[in-house]
């Protein structure tokens, strides 16, 4: 029950840095393995998965970095535009 989450954390601390697109899919395959192993406990773990994970990922540099991954290429001024206030 603890190597998927495990998975995750080298994933994530590992010295390349993986997309938010990859760290979701990641975690939701580690939940569905968690489920599998058909431990007492496997609920329990899902809730605080959840728990950490919607406390992190209701922040706005996330949600900003995920719809720029998604749909940046397509919107090029908007591009330029962050590009000229970040430099």
């Amino acid at each position: 029950m603890i190597e998927p989450l495990y998975e995750i954390l080298r994933l994530v601390n590992g010295d390349r840095t993986p997309t938010m697109r990859l760290v979701y899919a990641k975690l939701e395959a580690a939940k569905k393995r968690i489920f599998a192993s058909s431990s007492k406990y496997a609920h329990m773990f899902i809730e605080i998965i959840k728990n950490r994970w919607d406390r992190q990922m209701s922040r706005d540099p996330h949600m900003a970095e995920e719809w720029w991954l998604s749909y940046g290429r397509s919107a090029p001024t908007l591009r330029d535009i962050a590009i000229k206030v970040l430099s």
